[in-house]
């Protein structure tokens, strides 16, 4: 807070637009200053005191008001999801356990999974022809063949750019050039 006398000074300045310095010398100053007690600063301290602590109450009070409404507004929420039989604690648990595999990884949950048994699949029957095996192909599967091809495109980026003199993702090259040496024997077998 600054001094009651700046302040009266910088006002008096403002409404004669004089500057600070230039009012400090005018005569007509001090005629309109009314000095103020230390009885009245410190009346004036204390009111200032109570009304910054009426105002922290309120705002905690406030708050308090706000965290109650969100713990209501949580429990009814909470309410509202429980089950109210046990068939629709099982319909619940069904429809929450339908989400978790949509989104699990199934090649992880495969040895977990039981099929029950009333649904369990029947053996195929037998024929008198058996079944011609198939050799398993040797190469690479299509998402290999895919990176081989995204591989040598980044290759052959690469020495276009060092033909013209620009060196650009060098410290790649040895990584790109061996993965790419690897998949091509994968591909030879």
């Amino acid at each position: 807070m600054t001094n009651r006398w700046v302040e009266y000074v910088k006002k008096f300045a403002r409404d004669n637009n004089l500057s600070y310095g230039c009012a400090l010398s005018d005569p007509n100053l001090r005629k309109g200053y009314v000095p103020i007690g230390k009885k009245a600063q410190a009346k004036r301290a204390d009111e200032e005191r109570e009304k910054r602590q009426d105002e922290e109450e309120k705002r905690v009070m406030e708050e308090k008001r706000v965290m109650e409404e969100k713990r209501v507004m949580e429990e009814k929420q909470v309410s509202a999801n429980q089950p109210k039989n046990l068939a629709e604690a099982k319909t619940m648990l069904k429809k929450a356990l339908k989400k978790e595999l949509k989104n699990a990884d199934l090649s992880k949950l495969a040895g977990l999974i039981e099929i029950p048994a009333n649904k369990k699949k029947k053996p195929a029957k037998k024929t008198a022809t058996p079944a011609k095996k198939t050799a398993t192909p040797v190469g690479l599967t299509d998402a290999e063949m895919t990176k081989l091809k995204h591989l040598k495109g980044a290759l052959f980026d690469l020495n276009r750019m060092r033909s013209m003199g620009v060196y650009v993702n060098e410290p790649d090259r040895p990584m790109i050039e061996r993965k790419i040496i690897e998949l091509q024997r994968k591909l030879r077998g």
